[in-house]
């Protein structure tokens, strides 16, 4: 009696485990997303990019880990990466040399407001709408 016991309890720990991990909804930031360059608005203008550019995000530890790979509107490829938190603070930015960090919080479940800057101050003024791929 006492293994069945043992056993039943032990189950329901592992259905309780699998149905509060599969309740959770997935972060809608998480995965692999295009520039959408027709919804974009670029200032100033020439840094329009020539195609969309492809940007991955991917969890790390608090925040996100995001890569992102294109070619900017003087036909060079680009490759950024950075690794931030939701908090407002100014992150360092690896592979541009239009900003030297970036600072994102999160507005609401699907919108983050990202300020890139240049030795402190603002760095552009982009409007970047992603599609997720």
């Amino acid at each position: 009696m006492r293994r069945i016991l043992l056993g039943a309890c032990a189950m329901m720990t592992v259905c309780a485990a699998v149905a509060s991990v599969s309740g959770q909804a997935p972060d809608p930031f998480v995965g692999t997303w295009r520039t959408n360059i027709a919804h974009s608005q670029y200032d100033p203008v020439t840094m329009k990019p020539m195609n969309p550019s492809t940007l991955i995000r991917a969890v790390a530890g608090d925040g996100y880990r995001v890569t992102s790979k294109g070619v900017n509107g003087q036909g060079v490829p680009t490759s950024i990466e950075y690794t931030f938190s939701l908090d407002g603070t100014d992150y360092p930015l690896k592979g541009t040399t239009s900003a030297d960090s970036v600072a994102v919080i999160r507005i609401d479940a699907n919108t983050q407001v990202q300020l890139r800057k240049k030795a402190g101050g603002d760095a552009s003024h982009n409007v970047l709408v992603f599609d997720r791929q």
